[in-house]
This record gives C-alpha cells, sequence and structure tokens, in this order.
C-alpha cells in the first residue's frame, strides 16, 4: 500500500505542476537567485553560507545554499560561469530558470511524502480516541494528494525564490515525522538525533520554523504512545534529550536574525524583532 501512496503522491504533484517549468525568474528572483553571486560557488568566502543582504535569502543561508546546489547542476557541461561577484559579465548566457523549477517540485513532492507518513503513524497511534484501523493509509493519501495539488501550494512552488517557504516546510514535517519515529522503540536515538537535524536546517531557513519544537511537543503529548523504562536508559531521559536538542536550535534563527538585513521588506532592527 505504502508504494502505491507513493506513486499517486509523486504522479498527482508531477501532474500539477508540468507547466510550471516553463516559468520565467520574476521580481525577488532576480535579486535572490540572478544576480546573487554567493549560488556561484560552494565554497567560501563568497559560497552559499553568506547570503547577500537586502534579498530574500538574507539570512537563510540553508535556502541560499540549495540555490547553489541547483545553479552548480544547471552549469554542469555550460561554459565557464560568471565571477562570483557582481554583475555577469556582457554576452553570459541567461541562466536557465528549469532546473530551479525541478528543485522546487522536488522539494514539494518530498514534503507531500513526509506528510503522508506523519499523517499515517499519527491515525495509528494507540491514543488515538476513536480507531480508523486500517483506512490510516488511505486517509493518509488522500490527504497527501490534496495538499500536493492544492492552489494554496501554488507560489511556494512556481515562483522559484519562495523555495525558502517549501524548503522549510520539508525540514519542519520532517522534524515531526522524526520525533514521530523517535516515539517508537526501534532505532529512537538515531531518529532523535534526525528530529534534531532536521530542525536545526529549517531554523536557517526561514525564520517560520521557530514554531517547531513546539508543534512536536504537541504531537507527543496528544500522540506518542507509552513505553517501559530502557535497560540502562529511562524513557523520560530520552524525550527530555530529544526536547532539549529541539527547543536548543532555536539559537539557530537568535544568531542569523542578529546580523539580518532585508530592507527591502522589513527592516529588522533590534526594536523590530523584538
Amino acid at each position: 500500500m505504502v508504494g502505491v501512496a507513493v506513486l499517486l503522491i509523486l504522479a498527482a504533484g508531477g501532474w500539477a505542476y508540468a507547466t510550471s517549468f516553463g516559468g520565467v525568474f520574476v521580481l525577488d528572483d532576480i535579486r535572490a537567485v540572478v544576480r546573487n553571486g554567493t549560488i556561484r560557488s560552494l565554497w567560501p568566502p563568497d559560497g552559499p553560507l553568506n547570503p547577500p543582504a537586502a534579498s530574500t535569502v538574507a539570512g537563510r543561508p540553508v535556502a541560499n545554499l540549495s540555490f547553489a546546489i541547483n545553479y552548480a547542476l544547471a552549469r554542469v557541461g555550460a561554459p565557464a560561469p560568471p565571477p562570483a561577484t557582481g554583475e555577469p559579465p556582457a554576452g553570459t548566457a541567461p541562466l536557465d530558470p528549469r532546473p530551479f523549477h525541478a528543485g522546487n517540485l522536488a522539494i514539494h513532492l518530498a514534503a507531500a511524502l513526509v506528510l503522508f507518513g506523519v499523517v499515517r503513524r499519527t491515525l495509528e497511534s494507540p491514543r488515538l480516541i476513536t480507531s480508523v484501523g486500517g483506512a490510516a493509509p488511505w486517509v493518509a493519501l488522500a490527504v497527501a494528494v490534496v495538499w500536493v495539488v492544492h492552489p494554496l501550494n501554488t507560489a511556494a512552488v512556481t515562483y522559484i525564490v519562495q523555495r525558502v517557504e517549501s524548503l522549510m516546510g520539508l525540514f519542519y514535517l520532517l522534524t515531526v515525522y522524526c520525533t514521530v519515529r523517535a516515539s517508537g522503540e526501534t532505532r529512537a536515538p538515531w531518529w532523535s538525533a534526525a528530529a534534531v537535524a532536521s530542525c536545526a536546517l529549517g531554523m536557517a531557513t526561514k525564520e517560520v520554523m521557530v514554531t517547531a519544537p513546539v508543534i512536536a511537543a504537541i504531537w507527543w503529548w496528544l500522540f506518542a504512545p507509552a513505553r517501559a523504562e530502557r535497560p540502562g536508559r529511562s524513557h523520560t531521559g530520552s524525550v527530555l534529550w530529544l526536547f532539549a536538542g529541539l527547543f536548543s536550535t532555536w539559537v539557530v534563527p537568535a544568531f542569523l536574525v542578529a546580523g539580518e538585513r532585508r530592507g527591502p521588506s522589513v527592516d529588522l532592527e533590534w526594536n523590530a524583532v523584538w
């Protein structure tokens, strides 16, 4: 059933956004992608982990890194890339937006698959008030398919620079999914580590991620099954380590916002931040 669900979700999402590859760079794409010298190299000091100020990717190094990876793939087999800073030199072939659209779609499809996993495992929780029995995978499939084709997600997929939103959403769902898996006995420490890593990456993608540890904690409180203590390590201790790690990722956006400047949209001076 899971294999069929994966194929249906991918097919639905691919069909819905098949025409998006004809889209061009518009509005904030120009500043954040086309004229962004930091995505033309994967290495410091001019690399993607130091995104330009006054742009959509300011203070969002993971999102900027994803654009750099797309740029590198787009340039495979192409002429030598322009210098790492400044405007592209005259005569340089225009940047092809299709690899960036492919990246956006891949992120959206991945998020839909993770959403399927979150819903299915939540509906299979023994703490659910009303059991849905064997219908859980089918309900999760319906939710994921509706979500992957829903028009409300269009801008986050077709508007290239809004990858900052969809990529953050993917890390958000991964954080919750890994927390769900950590509530089980199988490889719980590894799932806990994956949850913290996803949360930290999401925090460095977009500031909205700041609520993810809270949502993960609410899920655990409502749906996590009770477990007996593991030999040599208490269940309470493992839960505390998980959520200490999740909430500690708040230092990431705090550090990034402190030096962030996104003047064209909002002037994040300290009085505005607080």
